[in-house]
C-alpha cells in the first residue's frame, strides 16, 4: 500500500509554491518591461517572490488580488502602503475584517477618490 509521509506533502507544496511563482512572474513580465528588464532573471523571481509573501500577510491570497497588488506596487512605489500619501492602505489591507477581495476593491475606490493626476489603467481586468 502506498502511503503518502510528511516529506511528499512538503514535496508537493514546494512544487506547487514554485509553479504559481512562475505563473505571477510570466503575467507580470510583459506588462513591465521596464522593471523586468533591470532585474536577472533570479532578482525577478526573488522580487515576486517578496511580493507574493507580502500579500499574503495581509490576506490577499487569490491569484487575481496578488497580481494587482504588484502592479499597484508596481504603478504607485515599493512599500506605498507605509507612504503618508497613501496612509489608508496600510489600514484597509491590516483590516481582518475584510476578504482578498473586498480588500483590493477599497483599496482602488479609495485610490481612485484621493485627488491624485495619475490614474491605474483598468484596475479590475483580471478579477
Amino acid at each position: 500500500m502506498f502511503r503518502i509521509r510528511q516529506e511528499h506533502l512538503g514535496e508537493f507544496e514546494a512544487h506547487r509554491k514554485k509553479h504559481f511563482l512562475r505563473e505571477v512572474s510570466h503575467e507580470l513580465s510583459p506588462k513591465y518591461p521596464q522593471i523586468r528588464g533591470m532585474c536577472s532573471d533570479e532578482q525577478w523571481q526573488e522580487k515576486i517572490e517578496k511580493y507574493i509573501e507580502k500579500c499574503l500577510s495581509y490576506g490577499l491570497n487569490t491569484k487575481g488580488t496578488i497580481v494587482k497588488f504588484i502592479e499597484l506596487s508596481f504603478s504607485l512605489g515599493e512599500g506605498f502602503e507605509f507612504d503618508e500619501s497613501y496612509i489608508w492602505a496600510l489600514k484597509i489591507l491590516q483590516n481582518k475584517k475584510l476578504d482578498a477581495k473586498d480588500k483590493f476593491f477599497c483599496l482602488l475606490n479609495t485610490y481612485h477618490a484621493q485627488p491624485t493626476p495619475y490614474k491605474l489603467d483598468d484596475p479590475y481586468s483580471s478579477f
